[in-house]
């Protein structure tokens, strides 16, 4: 079985979303594919984090790539990531700092009276969240800027998309979770 027409279809189905796209992604995967992601081109990943945690902790981080400001090299890392739960794909409405600075705010979660790091760059991380959360949470998450995120399930061979929809009454929003089947050639 060919597993890189899988991540031909994944990426073909991402690359097609009409907002801006982005990739967020843990460093701590893999340091030597996140190296080579930083040379392989001027649009540089831009860590979560900010001041002093985002230089002692820089191999360790999530970081935020704009896909559609990457170059052809960058797009094909990102492609071949696919399959091995390095990050999630965010579709935004709006630039790389606001959307950076809405996911920032989901870094950090409750369960119970305690504050805990929300790993929802992970996709299996992810995948748990949106088994479980409410409306609530979904809307905490999503903010204003975000309208889609994306990411693998089923080892790579479906992408699972949950996007952002307003209600009828136009004013809260709702959320729609699509499961995509990628086929083998």
């Amino acid at each position: 079985m060919d597993f890189e027409h899988i991540q031909q279809q994944a990426w073909a189905w991402l690359s097609q979303r009409p907002s801006n796209l982005y990739f967020v992604f843990d460093a701590a995967r893999n340091r030597s594919w996140f190296r080579a992601l930083n040379r392989t081109g001027s649009s540089q990943p831009v860590s979560l984090y900010s001041g002093t945690a985002a230089i002692t902790l820089a191999d360790f981080a999530p970081y935020l790539l704009d896909l559609k400001a990457a170059t052809d090299a960058q797009q094909r890392i990102v492609q071949q990531t696919w399959g091995q739960s390095f990050g999630i794909f965010v579709q935004s409405r709006a630039n790389l700092p606001a959307t950076r600075l809405d996911l920032k705010k989901s870094l950090i979660g409750t369960m119970g009276e305690r504050s805990t790091y929300f790993r929802f760059y992970d996709p299996r991380a992810w995948a748990r969240f949106i088994a479980t959360a409410d409306g609530g949470q979904m809307a905490q998450f999503f903010r204003d800027s975000i309208v889609g995120v994306s990411s693998e399930t089923g080892d790579g061979h479906i992408i699972t998309t949950v996007e952002k929809t307003r209600s009828m009454l136009g004013i809260l929003s709702d959320f729609k979770i699509e499961h995509r089947k990628l086929d083998q050639p």
